[in-house]
């Protein structure tokens, strides 16, 4: 599962979620996160959020690594109060065996890297691995990569 987010970091986080699905067998499926205003609108039917330009943009680029990796692709959007929790449910709801998330930085870098944590921990007793493709100090790794073991034959 990859989280729909800037354009830079989806297509870098793409890159790194196809390959894997391509080794393992398995798809990837790229989630549009749409925030509610009131965590009691969370379900409710609040009509079709329409794509920006960069958005589309992203997603059209996201099709085509998936093909050219040859990996099944779906787009799907999951509405949220809390992105934290939600990431960890729109996980579980599509069953995701490795997540790429971005959480917002903010003011606090110890409240980020809390969140952060919550959502590993969350997403490990689920079975599942988060990647958000920050270096260890917390800034983007300009240089990621994805260790994959071995198959033996």
């Amino acid at each position: 599962m990859v989280q729909l987010a800037d354009p830079e970091w989806t297509l870098r986080a793409m890159h790194l979620a196809c390959a894997m699905a391509s080794r393992a067998h398995t798809s990837v499926v790229l989630v549009r996160m749409v925030a509610v205003p009131h965590i009691g609108l969370v379900g409710e039917d609040m009509g079709e959020i329409e794509y920006t330009s960069s958005e589309h943009e992203t997603i059209r680029n996201a099709c085509r690594l998936a093909k050219e990796y040859g990996v099944d692709f779906q787009i799907t959007r999951f509405q949220y109060y809390s992105l934290t929790e939600a990431l960890a449910d729109a996980a579980a709801y599509v069953n995701a065996q490795t997540v790429f998330a971005k959480l917002p930085a903010g003011l606090f870098p110890y409240w980020h890297k809390f969140k952060v944590w919550t959502l590993r921990h969350r997403l490990n007793s689920l079975n599942c691995q988060l990647y958000t493709l920050e270096a260890a100090n917390g800034r983007p790794d300009s240089a990621s990569s994805v260790l994959a073991q071995a198959s033996h034959k």
